[in-house]
């Protein structure tokens, strides 16, 4: 192999006080100035995700991949072992990087975000708290061409909430769990019954997307939405307590409705909620407290 195909090609994304970054080689890259990446003949895609954090402690997040228009749970491989999500232990002012793969992917062309967050069983460790874990660390997105893999996706279509409401909290987009209709009662755990979650679009332009409901660390569902200009939609959700895990999140990956690129990059949003407790998580917890 010379030198010019040795190369590796990068991807960046700056945090506060983590960098994260994407390598790979030449043989994955259609366009990096325009994140467009593609599949070998055998409809996989390779890199190297690299994670250098400055920071007092060390940390331990959860790496995991979501596909635009995919709606069940996407397995990859980390330094040779496949799941839906990887933990990952990063130490203080240090810097790790692990290989991984992704495969068996629809042919055609999608939107690839990966994620990673801190594990919420070590956050409440380390703050000796029950935390609400507000944020993702960072993500990194791009488009992938798969040219061997399962027959194309049919697209679902996407969905216009009828229950709508007039914006809030200037400029921004937001997501927030309600235990009630009239958004009166924000949900701080999370228990069988009817909930509404409020998507807030503050923004001059109309956003589409596909929200997804994590249960820990794993694509629950799917819905494809919609949500007008200067507007606040209401998506009213139902948790059972047997389909879900200890926690749930949701995310967004949205896009502006009118504007598919900026200069052939493709644009794309992550909002997210909270991470929330299952109401029994946090009886388990306190109960453990009183001891």
């Amino acid at each position: 192999m010379d030198k010019e195909s040795a190369k590796l090609e990068k991807v960046s994304h700056n945090s506060d006080s983590r960098t994260t970054r994407m390598e790979t080689k030449p043989e994955f890259t259609n366009n990096k100035d325009k994140l467009d990446f593609k599949t070998d003949a055998d409809g996989c895609f390779k890199g190297s995700y690299i994670l250098n954090h400055q920071t007092q402690t060390g940390d331990k997040i959860v790496f995991y991949i979501l596909v635009e228009n995919i709606d069940s749970p996407v397995s990859f491989i980390v330094n040779g072992e496949e799941s839906e999500y990887h933990i990952i232990h990063v130490p203080k002012l240090g810097e790790v990087t692990f290989d991984f793969e992704l495969s068996n992917l629809p042919i055609g062309k999608h939107i690839i975000h990966l994620i990673n967050e801190p594990c919420f069983e070590y956050v409440e460790q380390v703050q000796e708290c029950n935390p609400s874990i507000k944020y993702i660390y960072t993500r990194i997105y791009f488009s992938l061409e798969v040219t061997n893999g399962k027959m194309p996706l049919e697209h679902k279509k996407y969905e216009i909430m009828h229950e709508q409401r007039e914006s809030d909290f200037k400029n921004r987009i937001s997501l927030k769990l309600f235990e009630d209709k009239k958004l009166s009662i924000v949900a701080e755990q999370i228990k069988d019954g009817s909930y509404y979650l409020a998507i807030n679009n503050d923004k001059d332009y109309e956003i589409k997307g596909q929200l997804c409901l994590m249960s820990d660390y794993r694509l629950e569902s799917t819905q494809k939405l919609i949500v007008p200009e200067k507007t606040k939609v209401i998506v009213p959700v139902k948790f059972h307590r047997e389909t879900l895990k200890k926690s749930i999140r949701f995310i967004f990956l949205m896009t502006p409705t009118k504007i598919e690129a900026e200069a052939g990059v493709p644009i794309r949003g992550v909002f997210m909620s909270e991470r929330l407790l299952l109401q029994d998580e946090v009886l388990k917890k306190q109960s453990h407290n009183n001891y």
